[in-house]
């Protein structure tokens, strides 16, 4: 069975790309649009519920917040039922700038708090209940604050309000029982929606080590990913997740390439049993998959491990020959330091608000985000179930070494 010779690419071809050497090439299909992958293709519907609508029970009668008995300003959310909070205009001022320039002393509004009356506000299209919660920790009513067990949706409709008005440090000292309690309710969420809602809460909430970890495993166990039809994280994330995989699958085709060479400048004897360079054909098949790792669906981590089996099921033969076998050493090295040094894509890369009262200190040094929880939908290591039949063909005979499959040196 020989296989088909692909043409050189150049320059000006459509998928040509930086990240490909003058022979190699990226799969036809190398749009994340409307691709079959693990995650879902189409966004499903979730439940028009607001998160958290418990928090909203215990309203007066007039059905007003008070979280501030002496309030001065009253705000209102205007989702598809208003809800109003009665709530201190100092304690705005301090806790985001945004209020401090509307509530300041030159505004109607400050002229009206100076003569003692009170001012309403009326803010956009934001979750009610995650607004109240905000307020609450604001002006330290802690106890009334949930510290733990809060939905994803809730947590992302509580990073929309901390972004837009810069009130990171009102709430920065619950997020890590936010994030390692952190559940999923939401039970028509898909898997796009779901990626990107984390992102964006890992983001707003600056904890790069979570970050990194989520950004890692889409880069490395993904074949491509879906954005979904209107992302909440911003595109240029998107694009930097796609760029690490291209750049993580260029540098394995390149391993590849470096391990056949090697064998062909390796003229021996023939001796007894298989010697290495008498694999080549499979590492060219091998190539050719990772060449259209898309339409192939083959992902970094995978082709990682599909070279690993091959090696260790040569290694385990009956009859294993030692000649050559020093390459195999060379290409499992290259692959462990790609897939090693590749660390995920950094959150400082990206503008998040981060408000005057941010300090870098406050970020976390460790992770604390509970992806298991919310039913992260990439795993983190080793193969996959098969998804195609050439990939169930490699492992099968990876574990059950048979006799491989000649391809003409000249492909």
């Amino acid at each position: 069975m020989s296989a088909e010779r692909i043409p050189r690419v150049e320059m000006t071809h459509p998928n040509w790309s930086v990240f490909l050497e003058d022979d190699d090439m990226l799969s036809v299909a190398d749009s994340d649009e409307c691709e079959p992958s693990g995650s879902d293709s189409t966004d499903s519907s979730t439940e028009d519920q607001v998160a958290g609508v418990e928090l909203l029970e215990n309203a007066d009668e007039d059905y007003v917040h008070i979280v501030a008995r002496d309030g001065d300003v009253k705000i209102t959310v205007v989702p598809d039922r208003p809800t109003t909070m009665l709530v201190s205009s100092e304690v705005l001022r301090l806790s985001s700038e945004y209020f401090a320039d509307i509530l300041g002393p030159d505004t109607p509004e400050g002229e009206r708090l100076e003569q003692g009356h009170t001012v309403d506000l009326l803010i956009g299209y934001y979750n009610p209940a995650a607004m109240l919660l905000i307020m609450r920790a604001a002006h330290g009513l802690y106890i009334q604050v949930p510290a733990e067990n809060l939905p994803l949706e809730l947590l992302l409709d509580i990073a929309a309000i901390v972004d837009s008005y810069s009130m990171y440090h009102v709430v920065w000292s619950f997020i890590i029982n936010w994030l390692r309690t952190v559940e999923r309710r939401a039970p028509g969420i898909s898997s796009r929606e779901l990626v990107d809602w984390t992102l964006v809460v890992l983001g707003v909430f600056h904890s790069p080590c979570d970050f990194l970890l989520a950004t890692r495993s889409l880069v490395m166990e993904e074949a491509h990913t879906c954005r979904p039809n209107t992302p909440l994280g911003p595109s240029a994330l998107y694009k930097a997740i796609e760029e690490g995989r291209q750049t993580a699958m260029a540098r394995l085709r390149k391993a590849i390439r470096e391990h056949i060479k090697l064998l062909n400048m390796s003229p021996h004897p023939a001796g007894e049993g298989t010697c290495p360079c008498d694999l080549r054909g499979d590492w060219k098949l091998l190539l050719r998959w990772a060449r259209y790792p898309k339409r192939n669906r083959l992902s970094p981590a995978l082709l990682v491990e599909m070279i690993r089996r091959r090696v260790i099921s040569y290694q385990t033969s009956d009859t294993m020959s030692m000649s050559c076998g020093k390459h195999h050493d060379v290409i499992l090295r290259a692959t462990a330091g790609i897939e090693r040094n590749y660390k995920g894509v950094g959150i400082a890369k990206f503008v998040w608000e981060q408000g005057p009262n941010y300090q870098p200190e406050w970020t976390f040094s460790r992770p604390h985000f509970n992806f298991a929880e919310v039913g992260w939908p990439v795993q983190w290591q080793g193969l996959r179930e098969p998804t195609h039949a050439d990939h169930e063909w490699w492992v099968t005979k990876s574990v059950h070494p048979t006799a491989w499959v000649p391809v003409s040196d000249d492909e």
